[in-house]
């Protein structure tokens, strides 16, 4: 195999040497070509694009997509401080929804309430379960205002210690209140209390499937509240959740932007301190930028564009590939201090140009082994990967050899000995001292090392964006927090809808509590008469709590005015809403999109979403529900962000040992040998563990964006180990000479590779963040345990055999 590979490299290197701007013109030919294919690419931001295609949340998204959404929306709030001109922000208002309502892929504006449907049924609209909480709120108040009621609860409240309120029910109680005080002063429009600021849901055609366009939206809306505002001189702000979409999306690119500046600059400067000139430069960059181009060409051909892990391959790749040219021109230098230009590139080739092929495709089978994984953050970063390597590695082999032989006859490279190489020798204390690191590093990294399910540690906080805060500020005014739906179903008809919800109640009512919080259709303002009798003998429960003579004693004016209402208020004689009573604005939200008239049904887990385990227990739930015919879902994030880390919890073990054994079996076929394959791999093995360890310790948690580098790393890892123990045997077993010529190319391609993923370190969004962190532990980690431990453990085996020869 080397035999035959050294004579193709041969061959060629005579030919490059003869031919070499036929070569370079016909590189560029394929160049151009291939730059206008990556102009197609394109970024997608959604988790929903990480999953397979065949995954249950992939195929239910599209089967629905166009009628249901996840509950995207845009909400627009509009602000005037002057009190005294009130009729100045409603004019200014109504314009702004009749120009929103006019912008093509506006679906509808929700901006009013139907106050006499609402003030005619008032309490009956309340769900039963929202009618517990109610119940549960009274008796807390009168707690609070009766110290002998008071003493009871606490003693209730020690009994039964072991229970907690969940995430969910403390979020229904936080809301309760609120929302219960606004609906007594009921206004037709959404307005805040005060009347100073209004607000406008916009409910959108395609949800947040197609984000070119909601961005696009998003714009058109801007620019005709831009007008309103300056006719009339009042704020107006755009928020909701495809807002918070379109912050995350440009902080992606900001973050590609910013890192790709700062990882080419360090790396420029990295290369121009290793080679001393800005000259060598030249042929080092030109077949990278070549390979790259190759290998993105490939990108918009395979996949739908880059996702939020592929992202920042560009950076990763370029600063992987430059380590294959550094190598090659370095030796070609040294090569040209004793030999002829034509001789020192064949030399170049067929000794440094073999182990680049051999690190290559090590690296390359590692990463193609991720290209079998479900999780398309792990495959099409594999995939890619993969390819850009070979491209590069065909660059380095077809376009460099005469790039080189150009570069010297115009005088840009020039020879260069070993004597100008920077170099640490190992030591016997570092040697054991690394040792002992790896055996501790592997013993916290078991113990400590932990995965983190928190969705909020690996996505951007909207928060801290001064343009949603201040649209945040005033939303509180006028409606009260909410959350997305966890699960949305779709309903062919009445019937249907009726059938799930007993499904879903039935599951609720198994367990207490339940993970299965809120549930809402169109049913919950003209509920089915066993649900209404619930209801009615609730409001007959609270009315008789309110009989007591604590409601005196309340303080705060808000909860006075709701006691007085509530006791004050009557049913009406026709107990039970209509369904053809309903006002149409509650209808659109909760019937299908594609005016079909089929029904939405939502639910909202009672536990926090964001937190994994909460997403994989509710998901698992709603997938086991066992629905009727014409009912289809679930749909939302939750269920895509919890097939995720099925995925990624279930695949990473195999797809590490798998991507460790196909480079062993790589390494073990070109050395031929178990002791060379395992010499070679002891930086690798050894440098994972410690970097385990340093992130066990630094408190750095695994999650599903940076759980990709651990076989990413065992790629590149290996190819330290490769380049130095081969020249380390060419060398006779020589450990200083090889440490003398190895050490400053293996540090620069180091530093280069993780240059490459340094820029996301500085990236705000923190699962990316979090990628280039680890990365650059793990590649610092291998660099030390390929330069220090792997030279001194060779140099303690030669000394070893050199005693042993002496003695015999």
């Amino acid at each position: 195999m080397n035999r035959l590979l050294n004579g193709i490299l041969k061959k060629w290197c005579n030919i490059s040497f003869r031919h070499p701007y036929i070569i370079l013109i016909l590189a560029i030919a394929i160049t151009v070509p291939a730059f206008m294919q990556t102009q197609k690419i394109r970024l997608d931001t959604k988790l929903l694009r990480l999953l397979p295609k065949h995954s249950t949340a992939s195929v239910l998204s599209n089967k629905l997509k166009g009628v249901a959404s996840e509950g995207g929306s845009f909400t627009v709030l509009l602000e005037d401080k002057d009190k005294k001109n009130v009729q100045k922000l409603r004019k200014a208002y109504l314009e702004a929804i009749d120009r929103i309502e006019q912008i093509e892929g506006v679906r509808y504006c929700d901006y009013t309430y139907p106050v006499d449907f609402i003030k005619k049924y008032r309490y009956l609209l309340v769900t039963s379960d929202n009618l517990d909480i109610i119940m549960t709120e009274l008796i807390k108040w009168e707690a609070e205002v009766s110290p002998f009621v008071e003493n009871l609860m606490d003693e209730e409240k020690d009994e039964n210690s072991k229970s907690k309120e969940s995430f969910g029910e403390r979020e229904e109680r936080n809301n309760m209140e609120k929302n219960l005080i606004k609906y007594l002063n009921l206004t037709p429009y959404h307005e805040s209390e005060d009347k100073t600021v209004m607000g406008i849901t916009v409910r959108t055609e395609k949800g947040i499937k197609d984000f070119g366009k909601v961005r696009k939206l998003q714009a058109k809306i801007q620019a005709e509240l831009d007008e309103v505002t300056a006719k009339y001189k009042v704020w107006a702000g755009i928020g909701g959740s495809h807002v918070n979409k379109t912050v995350e999306y440009d902080v992606i690119i900001g973050d590609i932007s910013r890192s790709g500046y700062i990882a080419g600059s360090l790396i420029l400067l990295i290369l121009l301190f290793t080679f001393r000139s800005p000259l060598p430069l030249v042929p080092v960059l030109i077949p990278l930028a070549m390979g790259l181009i190759w290998g993105f060409a490939f990108v918009p051909i395979i996949f739908d564009g880059l996702n939020l892990i592929t992202a920042f391959l560009a950076l990763i790749i370029f600063g992987m590939g430059v380590d294959y040219s550094i190598h090659l021109v370095k030796r070609f230098q040294l090569e040209l201090s004793t030999s002829k230009p034509e001789n020192a590139l064949i030399e170049s080739y067929m000794s440094t140009g073999t182990s680049i092929v051999v690190s290559a495709f090590t690296t390359a089978v590692a990463l193609l082994i991720l290209g079998a994984s479900d999780f398309r953050g792990f495959s099409e970063f594999g995939i890619i990967s993969a390819i850009s390597i070979f491209t590069v590695l065909s660059a380095m082999y077809f376009a460099l050899p005469s790039i080189m032989i150009l570069s010297h006859r115009f005088h840009l490279i020039k020879a260069k000995d070993l004597t100008e190489h920077f170099t640490i020798l190992p030591k016997k204390w570092m040697t054991y001292g690394l040792i002992g690191v790896t055996g501790l590093a592997l013993i916290i990294s078991i113990f400590f090392l932990k995965f983190d399910f928190n969705l909020r540690n690996t996505t951007v906080k909207k928060s801290e964006f001064a343009q949603i805060r201040e649209v945040r500020e005033r939303h509180k005014k006028v409606y009260s927090t909410s959350t997305s739906p966890g699960a949305i179903y779709l309903a062919d008809d009445l019937e249907s809808l009726n059938k799930a919800l007993d499904v879903v109640k039935g599951e609720q009512a198994k367990e207490k509590p339940s993970i299965i919080g809120r549930i809402r259709s169109i049913m919950q303002y003209a509920p089915r008469q066993e649900e209404m009798n619930q209801r009615i003998a609730l409001i007959a429960e609270i009315k008789e709590q309110l009989k007591g003579s604590w409601t005196r004693h309340v303080k705060d004016e808000d909860r006075k005015r709701l006691v007085n209402d509530f006791k004050a208020w009557t049913m009406p004689k026709n107990t039970r809403p209509q369904l053809a009573e309903i006002p149409a604005i509650f209808k659109k939200g909760y019937t299908a999109k594609d005016g079909s008239g089929k029904h939405l049904l939502t639910i909202h887990p009672y536990a926090d979403r964001k937190d994994g385990k909460n997403a994989m227990q509710f998901t698992k739930k709603m997938y086991t529900l066992k629905f009727p015919s014409g009912v289809t879902g679930p749909i939302g994030e939750t269920a895509v962000f919890a097939e995720i880390l099925w995925i990624v919890l279930a695949e990473a073990p195999w797809l590490t040992i798998f991507t460790f054994l196909g480079i062993f079996i790589l390494v073990f076929l070109n050395n031929r040998s178990l002791r060379d394959t395992l010499w070679t791999l002891t930086p690798l093995a050894t440098g994972l563990a410690i970097s385990l360890g340093i992130m066990s310790i630094l408190g750095l948690k695994l999650n599903f964006f940076n759980i990709v580098v651990i076989p990413a790393l065992l790629g590149m890892g290996v190819d330290d180990g490769v380049h130095f123990y081969r020249r380390w045997k060419e060398k006779g077993h020589d450990t200083i000479e090889t440490q003398k010529e190895m050490f400053e190319p293996l540090t620069v391609t180091t530093i280069t590779t993780m240059l490459g993923y340094s820029g996301m370190v500085f990236a705000y969004h923190p699962g990316i963040r979090s990628i280039g962190i680890f990365a650059c532990i793990g590649l610092l980690t291998m660099w030390i345990t390929s330069l220090f431990l792997l030279p001194g453990l060779l140099q303690f085996i030669e000394n070893r055999k050199k005693v042993d020869y002496s003695k015999n």
